[in-house]
């Protein structure tokens, strides 16, 4: 599986057969070799690219959904934000929209089962790194940072010497133990 991100916080992932797109900006989806089965944005007015089922199957709110053999859950947290757990090619992924609310137990329990946790840099990049360390995860990505935020995050996690990547590969096979920071140049 390979994650890459394009602009401030647009994610593609790519299996071996299927694609995923988090808030794909407009031109993203023509990058995509290969067809896309699955795009979630955060709500319906985030669709202003007016992507179609011709796209792909678009997701924008909380339920369960399976396309593809790929299996989603979302959710809302907070009023206006929502979270969503995949399950694809034996790996879990989760995604926030947003931080700046209280995230309950029970969702923290299924953000704990992910292999890969994505999650917008809102706010100040201590409370992000506070809320988000510890929860389980064998990889935390956070998108949108500044060059500055990105320093304090790899000074928080300890990773100093950690350099940007262009594009993250995982698979069940070579997960790490303990959380690792991603950072990813944007495309």
């Amino acid at each position: 599986m390979e994650i890459s991100q394009y602009g401030k916080d647009s994610i593609l992932i790519k299996g071996k057969k299927e694609a995923v797109w988090f808030n794909p900006r407009k031109g993203d989806i023509d990058v995509t070799a290969g067809g896309v089965k699955v795009i979630i944005f955060r709500d319906a007015e985030s669709n202003f690219l007016g992507f179609n089922n011709k796209s792909g199957v678009i997701i924008w709110g909380p339920g369960e959904y399976e396309v593809a053999g790929i299996e989603i859950w979302g959710a809302r947290i907070g009023e206006g934000g929502v979270m969503y757990v995949l399950q694809f090619e034996g790996i879990k992924v989760g995604w926030l929209s947003t931080l700046e609310v209280e995230i309950t137990d029970k969702k923290k329990e299924k953000i704990s089962e992910c292999d890969l946790l994505i999650v917008p840099g809102l706010g100040e990049i201590k409370d992000v790194w506070e809320k988000t360390k510890g929860l389980g995860e064998s990889y935390l990505l956070i998108t949108g940072l500044s060059m500055e935020s990105q320093k304090k995050l790899l000074d928080l996690a300890d990773r100093e010497d950690l350099v940007p990547t262009e594009k993250l590969i995982i698979s069940p096979e070579n997960l790490p133990e303990v959380t690792e920071v991603v950072l990813l140049t944007a495309k």
